[in-house]
């Protein structure tokens, strides 16, 4: 097996030039120790030069040889200085004046805003809805207490083509083999050519249905249990109008 050498992290490296010191590490002793010598000729108490001079000379040897976490105790005062002197409390000005070179530039449209925009769309569509939804039930409810003439009650027929919005076209109930509602059962309705054209889900009762009204002609009704725990026949529906009747589809029994 061939040995390859460990790369070194060559921008952090520091020749040694004097010695086994660096460059750095010979200034800092060339510059503190003459510094803390000329501290102790100065001072005239004693004791007191012998300590001022001492901790100068080793504030340089802290500065040269020093490491906290493989750092020289440069870059931590250096780090010091400047989480001492940055601010700690930045605050937004809202109402700044934008710069002369960006004000003839239109800017695109955010998302944010179309998103908002689309959202209040939506809530005036539903808005309108619910109060039609509100006027069609406040006149079928007018229309049990209040007599019709036979002329108007016919015109209404012919305009109530299509089934109300609170009546289903199409509904039904799935149930097992022991006549129990099933829920979360698929039901497909499909054309006379195999093409599903509504999918709908059992709810917890079983039931199923559907307000979207289907073209006239045979349909055929199947029946999936995504667990695979029941198996249903295919059912086959002709559809003139709406379809009054709940459709009953039951599993077979194993």
């Amino acid at each position: 097996m061939y040995k390859h050498p460990i790369p070194r992290q060559i921008t952090t490296f520091e020749f040694k030039l004097i010695g086994f010191l660096t460059l750095k590490q010979f200034l800092y002793l060339v510059i503190f120790f003459p510094l803390g010598y000329i501290f102790y000729v100065l001072t005239p108490i004693p004791y007191v030069n012998i300590l001022l001079g001492s901790s100068i000379a080793l504030i340089g040897l802290a500065f040269a040889f020093l490491k906290i976490q493989e750092r020289p105790l440069e870059v931590w005062l250096k780090n010091l200085l400047k989480s001492l002197s940055s601010p700690t409390i930045y605050v937004y000005k809202k109402n700044n004046l934008a710069p002369e070179y960006l004000k003839d530039i239109v800017l695109p449209t955010s998302p944010v805003n179309e998103h908002l925009a689309a959202r209040k769309h939506l809530k005036n569509y539903l808005s309108q809805k619910k109060s039609t939804q509100v006027k069609e039930k406040k006149g079928l409810i007018s229309s049990l207490f209040f007599f019709k003439p036979k002329k108007q009650e016919a015109a209404q027929e012919k305009k109530e083509q299509t089934p109300p919005l609170n009546q289903p076209f199409l509904s039904g109930v799935v149930k097992s083999s022991k006549q129990v509602p099933l829920p979360g059962i698929l039901v497909y309705i499909k054309d006379p050519e195999g093409n599903p054209v509504r999918l709908m889900k059992t709810n917890p009762h079983g039931v199923f249905a559907t307000f979207k009204p289907l073209k006239d002609g045979s349909y055929t009704i199947e029946a999936y249990d995504p667990t695979g725990a029941n198996t249903f026949d295919k059912m086959e529906i002709q559809v003139e109008g709406r379809i009054t009747y709940p459709v009953e589809i039951v599993a077979k029994s194993l």
